[in-house]
């Protein structure tokens, strides 16, 4: 098993070759395609290396953070063929996994149904059917980022006030996923700029390095908080 360190690493080399298209190197739009792939890879383990017991709890969390991935690669693949409805799987389904991730406990978090009607605005976007009704696409972006900014503070809410180390990285996660996503679509909509593989995929991988980094924090302070109700009890 790789360390976390040169998992880390080597996270970094992935994002700095996808990056290369975007300054007129062209000819590696398939070397980005093949390091974004490994670039989920190298999350994947990252994750794995967190969770290797078979608690049932823990095992229902790494299956999700593993579908949130799942969901992102299959995003950035139809992203990449200029397919259609890859908005739909990085700004819902996506959230959505991690969302629950974080909440093992609430698997149905109900403040993530505020992105659901501005997802299918974009699927809409996607599939060509809203520019009939507004050309400019400035509204349902606006609306979109909004309730995005919305949502993600809601999440986080719970984070905020527990103030431990996991809260602080889960905080900064999100954050990082909420100004990917609203650069993603404010960028395309409103200067015509692609800035996906310079901008929003290193903001969005460095979200998730953040985000399974306080799943392993949160582990380890349940951990510690389980001994210490043991040694209550002995005492």
């Amino acid at each position: 098993m790789l360390s976390q360190k040169l998992i880390i690493i080597l996270i970094i080399i992935c994002c700095i070759i996808n990056c290369l298209p975007s300054f007129g190197a062209t000819q590696l739009n398939y070397l980005g395609l093949f390091s974004k792939i490994l670039t989920y890879v190298l999350l994947f383990l990252f994750g794995y290396s967190n969770y290797r017991e078979s608690e049932e709890q823990e095992s229902r969390i790494m299956a999700l953070v593993n579908l949130g991935l799942l969901f992102s690669f299959i995003a950035d693949l139809l992203l990449f063929f200029k397919a259609n409805f890859a908005s739909f799987f990085f700004f819902f389904l996506v959230p959505t996994c991690y969302t629950c991730a974080i909440f093992p406990n609430k698997p149905y978090n109900f403040k993530w149904i505020a992105i659901f009607p501005f997802s299918i605005i974009l699927v809409l976007f996607d599939t060509n059917i809203l520019p009939l009704i507004d050309p400019t696409l400035k509204i349902p972006t606006i609306l979109f980022s909004i309730s995005f900014v919305i949502a993600v503070w809601l999440s986080a809410e719970r984070t905020i006030k527990l103030h431990t180390n996991s809260s602080k990285y889960n905080f900064l996660g999100y954050i990082s996923f909420m100004f990917a996503a609203v650069i993603f679509t404010s960028t395309k909509t409103f200067v015509d700029l692609d800035l996906d593989d310079l901008i929003t995929f290193p903001l969005f991988v460095f979200s998730q390095v953040l985000i399974l980094y306080s799943l392993k924090t949160e582990k380890k302070k349940s951990q510690k908080e389980l001994l210490e109700e043991l040694m209550k009890k002995k005492n």
